[in-house]
């Protein structure tokens, strides 16, 4: 047999590799020289296809085999704002695959720039397996070998303006870096979330303004941060207030003795320093509190004033709906509204709504409410005269979700059929209001970016899921936890014992008010006054559901037999095996309350100890639990878990409740000793946080 030369062999090897080697050009002679947006776009995913394995070429050669096509087919009308400039046409694209002379062809068309973006981030993530889940970290796919299939596509969003709100209230992952110039990198940090917005096809960012901030030195430093937004196509909000008290946020003005000056000069001095940024939206609180109303002939006079002023920057100004109904507000009869105003209809509305409750549930227990019809009407009324948005929940800190912690799968269907409820509604555009990434919020962040696209969206919340994690024993797990969950835990209501108290709840007289889903009857009133027959209907509502849960999961995961192999699927199973875990100690901690008050009405001595010991070992187990999923935070622990200095009214990183169970603790602590007052093992600083102290 004749040997082949070792040259020859060589030859042949390369060319075999090369044969499945991608190179791609990118082809920008349609859109002409003036796009810097789509420009930032078009380098970013030469990057990421660099980190795939793809070639990228300075031109067209014999080795090219991809070519990716852009055609602008019209310009940005001159003479309109970028917020007016935002429209479900312009953020459109068409995108067609097709081969041609050995080539394969990508073209993609729109009417705007940034509806360019849109299309070459459809491509990577939709088409060739790129998936921005995290603003941190993304999948990158290898596509050495990668075939292309064909496909012809219109997309469209759902809404003129899609986006994300940061809550800067709270001590949140990039809070110090939106509100402190002197945070390590924190401009970068910004960028990369932006970049995240861009990635996934939104065009609105919005954060609180505190009045922590120092104007002097923060303007200069947040200025260029927005100019980049605005060069990636991103409508920029900032959030404040004429005179809300809570939680520092940015007043426009400041009553006596604070400040001496009139109103409108504290007003009108603030616009002008405000205004050295580029701001598209102001989002306004013309409350003093979320639970008040302001006399309305004052606030129409403020409104005025605030939009006469702000005119000559072409500034949209908005204000909020809060989930509190008008009746349940703190008010007298000057502040009743009676009729609409020319401000109504110049301002945009933007509807809140707050956890894993829907617009269409039949219950939503939380800031006195039986259900969202209020609001639901409140968007159907407001659209046909302003801008109205949507503006939900992917997670609520202050003792709900992430501060327990608890991975709330629920989530995922309530904002799925929320976006096509709002969708049918013709709404304008729909704000995420998000509270913090970690314990697997991400996944719902991603996926309400990602639902907010009109692109065969599926009737399963795990939609996105199924993107990042291809072990199908692992997903069939998770969806039979997240059926679990919305059974038990959003069904049965056993929310009401699985979040912890907050200070309403444990408050006395006016102000114990239900914010957040809670029991019947107050723990206190459980351990020291409720008859046989009231125990006997927290038993059976609650401890019994418990326990019926977590033996529910407890089989489903010894049955399962899975094993994570990678971070995200650990990450998601911590979550799910934490929630569980924190059903299994309110179970044991409940019980004790229930046989300490029954061994007072019967005189009887039936052992309780053994409920808080079993509590307390469940709850050492899960703090180990929080220790691995620490491991997986894409921040720094002394970031998010621990006390520091922080520009909210929180010195701590809105994780720090996590890396102690703070609440699991407090509620053993309160059953030992029978403490429930709100002050009892107490973490918040209560007059900060209603605004009575600095």
């Amino acid at each position: 047999m004749k040997k082949t030369p070792i040259v020859l062999l060589f030859l042949m090897l390369f060319f075999s590799a090369s044969v499945f080697a991608n190179k791609i050009y990118l082809d920008t002679y349609l859109i002409g020289a003036n796009t810097t947006s789509l420009k930032y776009s078009i380098n970013d995913a030469a990057a990421l296809l660099k980190q795939s394995n793809v070639t990228i070429s300075d031109k067209i050669d014999s080795a090219t085999n991809w070519l990716l096509v852009f055609h602008l087919d019209a310009a940005y009308i001159n003479d309109k704002t970028l917020y007016e400039a935002n429209t479900k046409e312009t953020q459109s694209f068409y995108i067609q695959s097709k081969i041609e002379n050995r080539i394969h062809k990508i073209f993609i068309s729109a009417s705007s720039e940034k509806g360019l973006s849109n299309g070459l981030y459809y491509f990577l993530q939709s088409k060739l397996g790129f998936k921005f889940y995290h603003p941190k970290e993304t999948v990158i796919p290898d596509l050495s070998d990668y075939r292309l299939d064909t496909f012809t596509e219109t997309i469209t969003p759902r809404f003129d303006k899609i986006g994300f709100h940061i809550h800067a209230m709270h001590p949140l992952e990039i809070t110090e870096a939106l509100l402190n110039e002197n945070t390590p990198n924190g401009a970068e940090e910004i960028r990369t979330y932006i970049d995240w917005l861009c990635r996934n096809g939104q065009n609105y960012f919005e954060f609180n303004l505190l009045r922590s901030i120092k104007l002097k030195t923060w303007i200069p430093y947040i200025r260029p941060i927005v100019d980049y937004a605005h060069a990636r196509g991103i409508i920029c909000g900032a959030d404040m207030s004429f005179h809300m008290i809570q939680q520092r946020a940015f007043q426009l003005y400041k009553n006596f003795p604070a400040s001496f000056r009139k109103k409108d000069k504290q007003i009108s001095d603030n616009i002008t320093q405000l205004m050295q940024v580029n701001w598209d939206v102001w989002n306004v609180e013309f409350a003093t509190t979320e639970f008040t109303h302001k006399n309305q002939d004052k606030l129409h006079q403020q409104q005025k004033f605030l939009y006469d002023n702000l005119s000559k920057y072409d500034v949209k100004l908005t204000s909020r709906k809060h989930v509190v109904k008008d009746e349940n507000l703190i008010s007298n009869a000057k502040s009743v509204k009676t009729k609409r105003t020319d401000m109504d209809s110049a301002y945009a509305l933007f509807v809140h709504t707050v956890m894993f409750y829907g617009l269409q549930d039949s219950s939503t227990p939380v800031y006195r409410n039986k259900d969202f019809s209020h609001l639901r009407n409140l968007l159907t009324e407001s659209k046909e005269y302003r801008d109205t948005w949507y503006f939900p929940e992917s997670a609520y800190w202050i003792t709900f979700d992430n501060s327990v912690p608890m991975f709330l799968t629920p989530y995922l269907e309530a904002r799925r059929k929320d976006i096509l409820y709002c969708d049918s509604l013709g709404i304008d555009g729909h704000l995420t209001f998000s509270s913090g990434w970690e314990w697997n919020y991400w996944l719902i962040d991603w996926s309400i970016a990602r639902w907010c696209w009109n692109e065969n969206i599926k009737t399963e919340p795990l939609q996105f899921l199924k993107e990042v994690i291809k072990d199908t024993s692992v997903l069939d797990f998770v969806a039979k936890a997240n059926a679990l969950q919305t059974k038990y835990i959003k069904g049965q209501q056993l929310i009401k014992v699985m979040d912890a108290q907050t200070i309403t709840d444990e408050i006395g007289g006016k102000l114990n008010l239900e914010f957040h889903p809670r029991p019947e009857f107050s723990y206190e009133y459980i351990m020291n006054k409720a008859t046989k027959e009231e125990l006997d209907f927290i038993q059976r509502k609650y401890v019994d559901m418990l326990d019926a849960f977590v033996k529910v999961y407890n089989h489903l995961k010894s049955t399962s037999n899975i094993l994570p192999e990678h971070k995200i699927e650990e990450e998601i199973l911590l979550g799910l095996d934490i929630t569980a875990m924190r059903a299994e100690h309110r179970k044991n901690t409940l019980s004790y309350l229930l046989v300490y008050r029954l061994n007072k009405i019967n005189k009887t001595k039936n052992p309780l100890q053994q409920y808080l010991d079993a509590a307390k070992t469940i709850r050492e187990k899960a703090l180990e639990l929080v220790r691995q999923q620490e491991q997986n935070y894409r921040y720094p622990v002394s970031s998010l878990a621990a006390e520091k200095k922080s520009k909210t009214v929180y010195n701590f990183g809105y994780l720090y409740p996590v890396s102690n169970l703070h609440f699991w603790e407090r509620e053993e602590l309160q059953a030992k000793n029978n403490r429930w007052k709100f002050f009892y093992q107490n973490i918040w600083d209560v007059l900060k946080i209603i605004g009575v102290k600095k």
